[in-house]
């Protein structure tokens, strides 16, 4: 019988297309966690996908572009000698993954046993290894064609369907398919290990900057800006930030660094908010002068100003406060002393949780002081940092600043809170 050129042609597209889909046929591992033997509710089943030349570790919802950023993805490529382990960390939809490149390597010594089971039909074999005092169990199967474990450990020995460590927290195979999709290793740009982990590290969290090296000096004419204002001659510094909205559960911290650029004292120093409020605020008296800002008299003929809150007025939220040690950095070579290397700066951080509420999704003011009557001064160094949490709070926290007798303004007219304890007596105190 004589073959048709038609025929011939339906022929070699079928035959294409069954060779392409063959090409994408991959086994599909889907994983669940568990902890002493109870599935872990709301997970994100992790998920293997083999083939012949690649091993993809992914997770349902990264494989369905569902997962929340930054995340992570493995690739193995068994076809280098030797194998590459490749590990991408995606930060965001615009941001390329970045990539770190080593060569696979196992680093781990396992204890081969004879000790079988059975998990989703497959016959595993038991491998015990030990990291950092844990004692991991690792389940495999030489029953299918491939090399691969959901986890770091195992890569080398078969299929890994199950992990567990110290014989409480597993990793389960529940799920195994075949699936048509392609394995492809993306082309993003390549980093070193520890550039990698600090980059996934500060993707987790929120950082932001409020003072890059700023003075802190007394000077009759300080060098104020748009960007950075400078009060009571230099003293005290303010900049408006802008705080983007911050999930409930959140973790905040304010770390500053410091150093001496002249002043040899110890001295004390504050870091402040000021909020946008229906009050007036400290801001008015920082603009126009302590002598405009609201009074409080205790009854000892002494004013003070712009400390107690009243029905009118809002005074500073203060976010830390600090002393300065003497003349860190800029006194070091005063004194030598065999063995001992001064530090060259001095770092505060504090948690301000309490506090996330008041600054999420807001423009606020943060200023810092350091009381101070040199012109070299001190240099500061100031960012807020807020980690996502877990919403084990609902409910939002309310601040009512009361008073406030860190005197900011101290250089600039604000008096010191000496005699703030004392007010008038009457007989209805006792």
């Amino acid at each position: 019988m004589r073959t048709t050129p038609l025929f011939i042609f339906v022929f070699l597209v079928i035959v294409e297309s069954f060779a392409q889909s063959k090409k994408d046929e991959v086994i599909q591992i889907t994983y669940q966690a568990s902890s002493h033997g109870t599935i872990i509710e709301n997970q994100d089943p992790q998920v293997l996908l083999l083939s012949n030349a690649l091993i993809k570790g992914s997770s349902e919802a990264k494989l369905s572009g569902e997962a929340e950023f930054p995340y992570e993805e493995f690739f193995i490529n068994w076809n280098t000698n030797p194998a590459k382990y490749i590990k991408t960390a995606r930060f965001s939809e615009e941001t390329i993954s970045i990539t770190i490149d080593t060569s696979f390597i196992n680093r781990y010594n396992y204890n081969l046993t004879e000790e079988t089971k059975e998990i989703l039909g497959y016959t595993c074999y038991k491998a015990v290894a030990i990291v950092n005092s844990n004692t991991i169990e690792l389940w495999y199967t030489k029953e299918l064609p491939y090399k691969a474990s959901p986890v770091a450990l195992g890569q080398n020995l078969g299929v890994v369907l199950e992990y567990v460590r110290n014989g409480n927290t597993a990793i389960t195979a529940s799920e195994i398919k075949r699936v048509n999709q392609n394995i492809e290793i993306p082309n993003a740009p390549r980093t070193d290990a520890l550039s990698y982990a600090d980059a996934l590290w500060k993707s987790r969290f929120i950082q932001i900057p409020v003072f890059e090296n700023e003075q802190i000096n007394f000077v009759n004419e300080p060098n104020t800006s748009d960007e950075v204002m400078r009060f009571a001659h230099g003293t005290v510094i303010l900049k408006k930030v802008e705080i983007p909205e911050l999930k409930t559960g959140t973790v905040g911290f304010i770390q500053a660094t410091q150093r001496s650029l002249g002043d040899a004292y110890d001295r004390t120093a504050s870091v402040f908010l000021i909020r946008k409020s229906e009050k007036e605020t400290f801001l008015k008296g920082m603009q126009n002068g302590m002598d405009q800002i609201a009074v409080y008299e205790n009854g000892n003929g002494t004013a003070y100003r712009g400390m107690v809150a009243n029905k009118n007025f809002e005074p500073t939220i203060e976010l830390m406060r600090f002393f300065t040690p003497f003349g860190v950095d800029h006194f070091n070579d005063r004194v030598k002393l065999k063995g001992k290397t001064w530090h060259d700066s001095v770092l505060y951080r504090q948690e301000i949780t309490e506090f996330v509420d008041v600054l999420s999704d807001e423009e606020v003011y943060i200023g810092a002081f350091i009381g101070n009557y040199d012109g070299g001064g001190h240099e500061l160094s100031l960012e807020l940092t807020f980690h996502p949490g877990w919403e084990t709070n609902p409910s939002k926290t309310e601040v009512l600043p009361l008073f406030n007798t860190t005197s900011v303004m101290e250089m600039g007219g604000q008096r010191l809170p000496n005699d703030v304890r004392y007010r008038k007596r009457t007989a209805s105190d006792f």
